[in-house]
């Protein structure tokens, strides 16, 4: 857990925290990073800044993603993430996304300003950012899918984060910092 301004604490204390607990057992679902930008710097006084990192799975076998969460910090605007792939979609019955033509689907897109919990893919096509206007290019646009995400391996995928630096009057870097950028995604997946 981080503030970036921590809250006043009732009679000068502050007891928020998180409990962490260990196990030797296997968990039903984990979480980890999915994709991320690590190395970028957005101008300043830029109103809108684009970075994206793509990668390939490259796992022995199929990984189910059930949800996901994204992050960025003060200037962050939207986060997606797009899949290309070869072959056919994977969904009976759904849309295709990203088969054989050539052109990337896209998986999920979402404002980094909402509450920043994991969301199922499914229920990712209702989620609209803080003042978004119907149709506009702030709104989360993915359609929902009808299950969880399966990658396969030889999937490209390409993850964006978009940023509006209009008010700042240095480059801003990546980094852990608060005066610093970020631009992840985390998939929640069964172990």
């Amino acid at each position: 857990m981080h503030y970036l301004r921590p809250p006043a604490a009732a009679a000068g204390r502050d007891s928020s925290g998180v409990i962490l607990h260990l196990t030797r057992e296997r968990l039903p679902l984990a979480a980890g990073l999915l994709a991320f930008a690590s190395d970028f710097s957005i101008p300043a006084a830029t109103p809108e800044y684009t970075v994206a990192t793509s990668c390939c799975y490259d796992g022995p076998q199929p990984l189910t993603v059930l949800a996901f969460r994204v992050h960025a910090h003060a200037l962050g605007r939207m986060v997606s993430l797009e899949r290309g792939r070869e072959e056919a979609a994977a969904w009976a019955g759904a849309r295709a996304r990203g088969g054989g033509d050539g052109n990337p689907a896209l998986l999920l897109r979402r404002s980094p300003l909402l509450p920043q919990a994991f969301q199922s893919l499914a229920e990712a096509g209702a989620a609209r950012s803080p003042g978004a206007e119907a149709g506009g290019s702030d709104e989360t646009t993915a359609a929902p899918l009808p299950g969880p995400l399966v990658l396969r391996p030889g999937d490209m995928l390409r993850a964006s984060c978009r940023y509006n630096a209009s008010n700042t009057t240095r480059a801003t870097p990546a980094g852990a910092g608060h005066d610093a950028e970020m631009c992840n995604i985390y998939g929640e997946c069964p172990p």
